[in-house]
């Protein structure tokens, strides 16, 4: 079974507060219409870059190999998990933010990519903090995943950011297939 863990772009949407709405404009043709949209790179669910919060981070460099691969999902309401050996990719549901300390434990014990269902990794008032324990450590961090149907457990997850030139994240197409 696949699990689109994508939210969608649409007016109206949550964004990070302080970042710009999602906007759509489409126009009408004579036989065709177009549409154009106007958004951060960090709105619906996202992967940010180390340049995002390092000034001399990388932008669209990371493999896509990061974010294709088998994937756990934990229920993070009860907690940090502790003992993440051997998970190359994470997926927290849940929670109220990784603090610095986990964000070090996450990418010592080999994570390669770690998401949440949140608008951010980190709690709203420990930001760069977090951020920058994981991007400096070449961790990459998908953000507001729709977690919302999934089970905790083992899936292959299929993640494709876009390719942004010089952008510090990009929005992606995102899904979770069962292990089983």
């Amino acid at each position: 079974m696949w699990h689109d863990i994508t939210k969608p772009l649409q007016p109206g949407m949550t964004v990070y507060p302080g970042d710009p709405a999602f906007e759509l404009r489409t126009e009408r043709h004579d036989i065709y219409k177009v549409s154009s949209i106007a958004m951060s790179v960090h709105c619906g669910t996202h992967i940010d870059a180390p340049s995002h919060f390092l000034l001399d981070g990388d932008t669209d460099d990371y493999p896509v190999s990061r974010f294709c691969g088998e994937a756990m999902v934990l229920d993070w309401r009860e907690g940090w998990p502790g003992d993440i050996q051997g998970c190359a990719r994470v997926l927290l549901k849940g929670g109220s933010g990784l603090s610095e300390d986990e964000a070090r434990e996450a990418a010592e014990a080999g994570v390669a990519l770690i998401g949440t269902d949140r608008l951010s990794i980190a709690p709203f008032d420990h930001e760069a903090a977090t951020h920058i324990a994981l991007l400096s450590r070449g961790v990459c961090i998908l953000e507001n995943a729709d977690l919302a149907g999934v089970k905790p457990g083992k899936y292959r997850l299929l993640c494709l950011p876009m390719r942004l030139k010089g952008a510090e994240g990009a929005p992606v197409r995102a899904f979770l297939i069962d292990e089983a």
